[in-house]
């Protein structure tokens, strides 16, 4: 399933072609009133195994998941799989996620989510599978094996089984867009489900608006995102550290990623002025506990 709002139309078409083939249904949640997506409608028309869902209004990332999860479910679908707009799928990723979620099922472990890992089509950079158990910062894990444990995924490349979502609920419609993926994973993880990274399931993901590459000791990529954007970083933020059930590693390490974007991109990224009005706004409404959009 995808929600789509303002979408790269050639894109999208790429990911319909790409993932028709490994699975029974696809179900895209319109956000979006621009009347492109009809012509992107018309095209598919005639492939029913393809569900077009057409919100009211931008009702957000997660309450477009959750649509579209119901409707998986009334289609008695036994899994679903989370892809963003501009995500692509390689050949026989759902396949290896689901072989590695059976694998694990018959081991008698309660699966939350297994995830792809994702390539990158700007930089050709293929991500690292995280974990974060009793240190500050997470720590990268090297593949050697088919599949790692992992405390959360992005929500892009996920899948997910329906019997798992009706125990564990849907997504959390507050949280608007940001940190949706980890906070259900952790919600999951305190309960008894875990979630998995699978080596060898890839796919193209593109990660923010503009790649610049920095030095930090070594060359790192940023991935850097709008001022709009980070509100939502920030106040979702504040709103999981109330939270029991997140872990204390995550919010501490959580805390150090938002120092850090605050300072690089109040200093070094225009317009700093916004960016950093749009932090302080978010840092506040998460404070006195405001959800939704903005």
């Amino acid at each position: 399933m995808v929600v789509i709002y303002h979408p790269d139309l050639e894109i999208l078409d790429s990911l319909v072609q790409s993932t028709l083939p490994m699975v029974d249904k696809i179900v895209l949640v319109n956000n979006d009133l621009d009347s492109s997506v009809l012509n992107f409608q018309k095209k598919w028309e005639k492939e029913q195994r393809i569900k077009l869902l057409f919100m009211s209004n931008n009702i957000g990332l997660a309450a477009g998941i959750n649509a579209g999860i119901k409707w998986a479910t009334e289609q008695q679908c036994s899994h679903v799989l989370l892809l963003d707009q501009d995500s692509i799928p390689q050949e026989n990723m759902v396949k290896h996620l689901l072989e590695v979620t059976y694998e694990l099922e018959l081991d008698g472990i309660l699966v939350g989510a297994v995830g792809a890992r994702h390539i990158d089509p700007r930089t050709g950079y293929q991500s690292s599978f995280k974990q974060q158990k009793y240190r500050f910062l997470a720590k990268e894990v090297q593949e050697k094996t088919t599949y790692v444990q992992v405390a959360y995924l992005q929500s892009s490349g996920s899948l997910i089984g329906v019997k798992a979502l009706k125990i564990l609920g849907l997504m959390d419609e507050g949280l608007f867009i940001h940190h949706i993926d980890q906070e259900w994973c952790l919600r999951a993880s305190d309960r008894g489900f875990k979630s998995f990274g699978v080596s060898n399931a890839l796919m193209e993901h593109i990660v923010g608006d503009k790649v610049v590459r920095i030095w930090l000791g070594y060359w790192r990529d940023i991935h850097l995102h709008s001022p709009a954007r980070h509100y939502f970083a920030f106040r979702n933020s504040i709103l999981l550290y109330k939270r029991k059930y997140i872990p204390f590693t995550w919010k501490i390490a959580d805390i150090a990623r938002l120092l850090f974007m605050f300072v690089f991109y109040s200093l070094f990224i225009p317009p700093r002025l916004n960016h950093a009005s749009m932090m302080f706004r978010g840092l506040w409404d998460g404070i006195l506990g405001k959800t939704g959009g903005l």
